[in-house]
């Protein structure tokens, strides 16, 4: 193959620019236009070692409680991501810049790879163009994810590898090693299916330099010097997972997301591998997003005909093929794991447009046979999923940059505060935009660790709020754990050992009776035996202070509530009423009535020691 000059480097070069210059206006978009859960939980951990240190072995994302450490996959992204934070970038911009980093990164490995194995300066163009304006990589491609850390890894092993093979340097066994290292530590479910494409690359020299049996081709996969250059890296994914899942089954919380507790969810079942439906989804996600309507998977299909290096490019299209059936759920769940075969795909669509550009028969007009075929692709591409990847320039308003629920949560809780969340799942998104450690609770038949255990475990340590995506239907009954609850907007309750620790709150709901019993004597009695009809409810005149309400008939299970501008109350034992307002208007929900015992007039919770 001849050397490459610098003035092969201008076409690729100018590729990559105009994919970056696309790109780059995105990068101050915050982290919600696409899978917020998965980008903010990558975030939060980048944010953390910003602020915190780089600690990799116990990387936090603190949304399930103390000790905050969930790890999953070796956290180098997150830690690489600390440097243009270092330089003043901000947290979301910093991990879209990261990203994009390592998608640029693979697309010129990608370059260097296809170049070296078909010899063709078109084919490892229209690869590069491929991979970089696909519909999916114009939206992924500049996210708060490290799947492109991973494929730029991936690729790296694979060429480093097919250049040490060829020519047996030990400087390439050490980049292929270091690569293989890098691509499985950080995401294994991409990174271990790359290893078949040098496979197919030798079982292809094996043949080239004479090996007629398929026996003298299968020795040569187990050669002990690709055996050394691949084994540090599934040995140290293996000890990382070990290690990970050691850290999250230590603590009872965490424990659920250990790997033996997630099979079904990594892997898929059979009853969904049965179900056409479900290969029809991802099937025509990789249609639409990366190979291109119609035609186009004719492209690949002459490509891997007309190719003279077929074992190679058979491997390239098990790199595609073998992660889906393999982690299944995973591709049928989310359509970002298209990223570990995103470059692949490019690799077999550039084969397959150069074998054709090739053999057009009139030389003069290859490239611009080639170029057709590239600007039809784009066309076809891009017009028929204008939907998909313009998410990735939508303008973002500055009142909308985060969600309304993670703004009140930053309004109503200091940012020392720890929050239990009820009916998010353990999604980060929130706490990650109000920039709040927390506890989310989680379905225990989920998680096999019962809720009232976790509460009581949150309520030892301390917690100082409860939110509630919807407290019209989520149980907020859980907050009586603690013995005051005091509602302080329309999502958000303040939590406390005693009155004094809540701070003011308009409606308080407490399980201590004997608070009614000792400020009695500096109140009076306002009315007695009143009748709360659910349907209606009834006005409360402000007293001097704060109107308390001894029930005559508790149940937690109903809803109190005194207006809309802040979450109702489980209707504990005693109510508190401090409204600004003349009049609080009382209503309930869950029942047909509720009885008050007694209403006083007495102290502001602020007046009580």
């Amino acid at each position: 193959m001849s050397r490459v000059r610098p003035v092969h480097l201008l076409a690729p070069f100018l590729v990559l620019a105009i994919a970056v210059a696309v790109r780059f206006p995105t990068l101050r978009q915050p982290l919600i236009e696409a899978h917020a859960f998965r980008q903010t939980q990558t975030a939060f951990t980048a944010r953390i070692f910003h602020e915190s240190g780089i600690h990799l072995m116990r990387p936090e994302v603190p949304v399930l409680g103390e000790p905050w450490t969930i790890p999953f996959e070796f956290p180098l992204y997150q830690a690489i991501a600390t440097i243009p934070m270092n330089l003043g970038v901000g947290t979301d911009a910093a991990l879209r810049l990261t990203g994009l980093a390592f998608f640029v990164l693979t697309a010129a490995m990608l370059w260097l790879l296809v170049r070296r194995v078909t010899g063709d300066l078109f084919a490892a163009f229209a690869t590069v163009v491929f991979f970089c304006f696909s519909p999916f990589s114009l939206l992924w491609g500049r996210t708060s994810l490290m799947e492109f850390l991973a494929t730029a890894g991936g690729v790296a092993m694979v060429y480093f590898a097919v250049v040490w093979w060829d020519d047996r340097r030990l400087r390439w066994a050490a980049l292929a090693s270091a690569s293989a290292l890098l691509a499985l530590l950080v995401k294994s479910t991409t990174g271990a299916f790359y290893v078949i494409p040098i496979a197919g690359w030798i079982v292809v020299r094996a043949k080239e330099q004479g090996a007629a049996g398929i026996r003298d081709r299968v020795r040569a996969l187990f050669h002990p010097g690709l055996v050394a250059i691949l084994a540090p890296a599934f040995v140290a994914t293996l000890l990382w997972n070990r290690h990970a899942d050691a850290v999250k089954a230590a603590t009872a919380s965490t424990k659920w997301l250990v790997s033996g507790a997630l099979n079904d969810w990594t892997f898929g079942t059979i009853a969904q591998r049965l179900q056409v439906a479900n290969w029809v989804t991802v099937f025509d996600r990789m249609e639409q997003l990366l190979v291109g309507r119609y035609l186009f998977w004719a492209l690949i299909l002459a490509g891997l005909v007309l190719t003279s290096r077929k074992w190679f490019w058979a491997a390239m299209a098990a790199t595609v093929v073998l992660p889906v059936a393999v982690f299944f759920n995973l591709y049928v769940v989310h359509d970002y794991y298209l990223s570990a075969i995103s470059p692949a795909i490019a690799a077999l669509l550039g084969n397959g447009a150069g074998e054709l550009a090739r053999r057009v028969r009139w030389r003069q007009f290859a490239v611009p046979v080639g170029l057709a075929v590239l600007a039809g692709w784009l066309l076809v591409s891009l017009t028929t999923t204008k939907p998909y990847w313009l998410a990735a320039y939508r303008k973002v308003e500055p009142s909308a940059r985060r969600f309304p629920l993670a703004t009140e949560i930053d309004e109503h809780t200091k940012a020392t505060d720890r929050v239990v969340v009820l009916g998010l799942d353990w999604d980060p998104t929130w706490l990650y935009q109000a920039e709040r450690r927390g506890a989310m609770l989680v379905d225990d038949t989920k998680t096999k660790y019962p809720t009232g255990d976790f509460l009581a475990e949150l309520r030892r340590r301390g917690y100082e709020a409860f939110v509630v995506s919807d407290p019209a239907v989520q149980p907020i009954a859980l907050s009586t754990t603690w013995p005051w609850v005091g509602s302080v907007s329309p999502h958000v309750y303040r939590l406390g050992e005693s009155a004094a620790k809540l701070g003011p709150a308009p409606l308080v709901g407490t399980s201590d009776v004997a608070a009614f019993d000792r400020v009695a004597p500096s109140g009076h009695v306002v009315a007695s035996d009143v009748t709360v009809p659910c349907a209606t409810g009834i006005d409360l005149r402000r007293g001097v202070g704060a109107l308390w309400l001894r029930l005559a008939n508790p149940d937690t299970a109903v809803r109190m509530s005194i207006g809309g501008e802040i979450a109702p109350m489980p209707a504990t034992p005693v109510l508190i009423i401090d409204p600004a307002q003349e009049v609080a208007h009382l209503a309930c929900s869950g029942t047909g009535a509720v009885t008050i015992a007694t209403i006083l007039d007495g102290p502001r919770l602020g007046d009580i020691r």
